[in-house]
């Protein structure tokens, strides 16, 4: 059973706390993958407990070696995954290529961000990964406690007159699948109001509206186009089974907090149809 003083994190599901046997660090505390630069490692010379046995274990200095657990599976992927790890990925050129590329979108992501509302500098029909992000204060405001790290609130794609002019402008709420995972959180304390639409939820106009100004307020949002040659699809699972997003769902690789949120979104369709 799990010492009273210990608590799961709600960002990566890990344990974390304080104990008379010892301090348990969460992967939230540790530090990054040293392959794809955005998986998260234990912090070398720290300890974690492990509901697995109810003991603490200790990662060692030369942790910082280990790749993340997205990582180590796309090694396995690769024949020479039987020369052991970092094997394939250093070893195997299309592994080498996969991270390049995760490497470059990261830091294309990264580079340029914009304000959302009409009079932003945003390319409303730029295509490729759609990162949405927000401050730490944001982060709070949404029910996730402070941001971990740089990770986005979400991760997409972005095609023309897709998402990202939904997400940008005045948008329906039912075509938006950001919208509706931010109305799961901020419903109450911002008072909207549900109208059911096609086989989902949406928001009456004026709410639709108001959540736009919340949108253009608080968050931010980048675009980095998929190298040529690239399966957009098979990038947006590599980076959202790293960064694990908050309110990104469907992708196969969620975050610990998903089924809330995905339990949170069909009560709301439910009450949407109901009222």
């Amino acid at each position: 059973m799990r010492p009273k003083q210990l608590r799961e994190c709600g960002i990566c599901g890990e344990i974390r706390g304080v104990t008379s046997q010892g301090v348990s660090s969460c992967l939230c505390e540790g530090t990054t993958c040293r392959y794809c630069d955005i998986g998260r490692i234990r912090r070398p010379i720290s300890d974690h407990y492990s509901l697995r046995d109810g003991a603490f274990w200790h990662t060692p200095y030369f942790g910082s070696m280990i790749p993340c657990r997205p990582c180590v599976r796309l090694a396995e992927t690769s024949p020479a995954h039987d020369h052991g790890l970092p094997g394939a990925l250093t070893a195997d050129a299309r592994i080498r290529r996969r991270l390049r590329v995760i490497h470059e979108t990261v830091a294309a992501l990264r580079h340029t961000t914009h304000l959302l509302g009409r009079n932003s500098s945003l390319d409303r029909s730029a295509t490729g990964i759609l990162a949405v992000t927000g401050s730490s204060g944001t982060w709070r405001e949404l029910g996730f406690g402070g941001a971990p790290d740089d990770r986005p609130l979400y991760l997409g794609l972005a095609d023309e007159g897709g998402e990202l002019g939904e997400i940008a402008d005045n948008g329906r709420t039912e075509r938006s699948a950001l919208r509706r995972a931010l109305v799961a959180r901020l419903r109450e304390a911002q008072g909207l109001r549900l109208r059911p639409s096609g086989t989902t939820f949406g928001l009456h106009p004026f709410d639709d509206q108001h959540l736009t100004r919340w949108v253009s307020a608080f968050l931010r949002v980048a675009v980095a186009p998929v190298p040529h040659g690239c399966d957009g699809h098979e990038l947006l699972a590599d980076l959202t089974q790293r960064w694990q997003p908050p309110l990104t769902l469907g992708l196969g690789f969620e975050s610990p907090m998903a089924p809330d949120l995905r339990q949170a979104l069909a009560e709301l369709e439910i009450e949407a149809w109901d009222a």
